[in-house]
């Protein structure tokens, strides 16, 4: 398991909702996002259950905090915007749906854990990826 990995499941025990838990690990991972902790996690505490909890309609919230972080990580709009389709692309392929409550309908919030390593893994893939071939 990756350190990455592993501060994704800590924060989800410590009782963060999965944008929070997938946004604060990757800032925790590269410490690119110059806002204090706090406020990243409060900037992402509306994305849990799907938006507010509700667990219905609104995209998984591991998936909102990942593109979150990866539009604060990446400091070109168009390379963002690119890099948070093909998350969404590989997320919505792995799982079926991008929405959370059809996720946690089919598998209740046993899947969930797994949303955020995915989501979180995958960004970082992707940010390393930019990082590399883009000198961000």
């Amino acid at each position: 398991m990756t350190k990455l990995e592993e501060t994704i499941l800590a924060l989800r025990e410590k009782g963060y909702g999965c944008s929070q838990a997938t946004a604060v690990a990757l800032n925790r991972e590269f410490h690119t996002i110059e806002v204090p902790e706090f406020v990243l996690k409060a900037a992402t505490s509306g994305f849990r259950g799907g938006i507010g909890r509700t667990f219905d309609e609104g995209t998984c919230g591991a998936l909102t905090g990942a593109v979150l972080a990866l539009g604060l990580m990446i400091d070109n709009e168009s390379l963002s915007a690119d890099l948070s389709r093909q998350l969404f692309n590989e997320f919505k392929q792995k799982f079926g749906t991008v929405c959370c409550g059809r996720i946690t309908d089919e598998h209740g919030h046993k899947r969930c854990n797994e949303c955020c390593l995915f989501a979180g893994t995958k960004a970082a893939d992707l940010y390393q990826t930019a990082k590399d071939a883009h000198d961000l």
